[in-house]
């Protein structure tokens, strides 16, 4: 039985995606869901590039509690 050896390919490393600045803090991107806040250039510049962060971002808004309505209903006597 021959041993083979395989050559891996990387797919993907670090280098490939440069980071721009440390990752957006969740309160940040919590506003930035709940309330409609904008990101500074430098957080914008880092989200263009951070999967991690935008995975947060898509998950805040996924996790939007409804908005609560309330109506006046008339009681039944």
């Amino acid at each position: 039985m021959k041993n083979v050896r395989r050559e891996l390919r990387v797919v993907s490393t670090r280098d490939d995606f440069p980071m721009t600045a440390a990752h957006i803090d969740f309160l940040r991107i919590c506003a930035f869901a709940r309330e409609g806040i904008d990101f500074t250039k430098k957080e914008s510049a880092h989200f263009d590039v951070c999967r991690e962060c935008r995975l947060k971002v898509i998950d805040a808004l996924r996790n939007l509690e409804p908005q609560e309505v309330r109506t006046i209903m008339p009681m039944a006597a």
